[in-house]
């Protein structure tokens, strides 16, 4: 008995480009010593971009509130440069989910979250998306 199924042709059909012809022709270029920059990828330091640090500091504070105590980042040399915007950031959201998880709180940006997002961050994502024309 043959399995029915439903999903749609488009995925069924997807290719996995990055280890498709394209990445096997740069390859193969690589090898006759030709300069490839691999732009396939998702790479913008390859061509000179500076890394988006913002996101990583918000992100690495929000997951370890020990972060954004003062006398850790004062005396740590490393943590110094972590920019006052991240720090303000990171507080925002921090706030916002202990006010909306209130003593249910069970792991702010961890893996026991809410499955379907934080309703604050599920909001804004609607705002935005309702904000662009497409």
């Amino acid at each position: 008995m043959a399995l029915e199924t439903t999903v749609n042709q488009g995925y069924l059909d997807m290719k996995y480009a990055i280890r498709g012809p394209i990445p096997q022709e740069a390859d193969r270029l690589r090898r006759e010593g030709k300069v490839i920059v691999p732009c396939n990828i998702g790479n913008p330091q390859q061509l000179g971009q500076k890394p988006l640090n913002l996101f990583r500091r918000v992100t690495a504070l929000t997951d370890d509130e020990s972060l954004l105590k003062a006398e850790i980042i004062d005396h740590d040399p490393n943590l110094r440069t972590i920019s006052e915007v991240a720090s303000s950031l990171a507080r925002d959201i921090l706030g916002k989910i202990n006010e909306e998880q209130g003593s249910d709180n069970t792991g702010g940006t961890g893996p026991y979250s809410q499955s379907k997002g934080y309703e604050f961050v599920r909001e804004a994502v609607a705002r935005f998306i309702g904000s662009v024309s497409v």
